[in-house]
């Protein structure tokens, strides 16, 4: 079966190769609904989790005119509740500074 063209897959992309040559582990989240089957994850988790150092990132990547859901707004507060960087991912400068250069 061929997968249909998503607007994010290039910046999915790019965010991953920045975040990884800057040594995070990256964890890529899909959450996909399943027909049939009950949605059991947690709603609003960003696309991708990054781990360096005992530092958590999470990084909601959107196209340029994309915006954040209901549920990745609530877990975006959650999340920064909890003192961590939460970064909508629109190009790669939004990764520059707390990413490559700010958490070293």
């Amino acid at each position: 079966m061929k997968q249909s063209y998503q607007p994010e897959n290039t910046p999915l992309k790019q965010a991953i190769a920045i975040l990884e040559a800057s040594g995070w582990l990256v964890l890529r989240q899909k959450q996909i609904p399943v027909k049939g089957r009950k949605f059991t994850g947690k709603r609003g988790v960003p696309d991708i989790l990054a781990v360096r150092q005992g530092v958590c990132i999470g990084v909601e990547v959107k196209t340029e005119t994309g915006k954040l859901s209901d549920d990745q707004i609530a877990f975006r507060a959650e999340w920064e509740g909890q003192k961590m960087l939460y970064i909508e991912y629109r190009k790669p400068i939004d990764l520059v500074h707390p990413v490559v250069g700010g958490l070293r």
